[in-house]
């Protein structure tokens, strides 16, 4: 878990914030520093966005993804519907032709497999087999059943979460590539890390990491896919 949240040590002023406002109490001192508690915390981000220092930071895995673009194989994205918020527009083309002026080869909303894991949830529920059924579409949500609240489990929907399903759906259209998640959630570095979910998604990045790759090659959303 301390491989996705980073400690900037110099930032650090031992204020205690990130201690005192985490909702699990998943952060301890010791050892001279805050640490986070591995198996209590779900990654949910609070202890980034209340740090007055930003001294905590997530794990940068672009290098991991230029790697793969590099590689010859053809580099698929799995797109968070949520871009809409954080780049300003609703035109997928742009970002679309954005993404590939970066080098990657095919550019895909996350909401098809979303789409795909609602007929899922709508056949349990029609089933009506599970008394009650806790969706799993957020990694973030699961972790907090299955760290903190195990009596739980056997009520989450045996359904994957449209970041696997995607990724899923991509590899048996496409072949032999590889797949990046592009999203704001943190969490979902963990659920592509997990060995037990098969490689099926191999980096995740993040829109803050997309928008300085965009600034640093001199992209801009000014063309629509296929313009360029």
């Amino acid at each position: 878990m301390n491989n996705i949240i980073k400690l900037n040590a110099q930032n650090c002023q031992n204020c205690f914030k990130c201690i005192r406002e985490c909702p699990l109490k998943a952060i301890e001192f010791k050892d001279g520093k805050t640490n986070i508690i591995e198996d209590e915390c779900v990654l949910c981000g609070t202890c980034m966005e209340i740090c007055p220092r930003s001294a905590k930071y997530v794990r940068h895995n672009r290098a991991a993804v230029e790697a793969l673009i590099a590689s010859g194989k053809p580099v698929c994205v799995s797109l968070a519907p949520s871009y809409t918020g954080f780049f300003g527009t609703n035109r997928f083309a742009k970002i679309s032709a954005a993404l590939k002026k970066l080098g990657f080869s095919v550019v895909e909303e996350t909401a098809i497999g979303a789409a795909e894991d609602s007929k899922e949830d709508a056949r349990l529920m029609k089933d009506g087999h599970m008394k009650n059924i806790i969706a799993t579409a957020c990694s973030s949500v699961v972790m907090l059943i299955e760290r903190h609240f195990p009596e739980l489990i056997g009520q989450l929907a045996p359904v994957s979460s449209p970041m696997m399903a995607h990724a899923r759906m991509m590899r048996e259209a496409y072949g032999d590539i590889h797949v990046v998640f592009i999203g704001p959630c943190l969490s979902k570095i963990f659920e592509a890390d997990d060995p037990l979910a098969g490689g099926m998604v191999d980096q995740v990045l993040n829109f803050r990491d997309i928008e300085k790759w965009f600034a640093e090659e001199g992209i801009t959303l000014d063309e629509d896919d296929g313009e360029a």
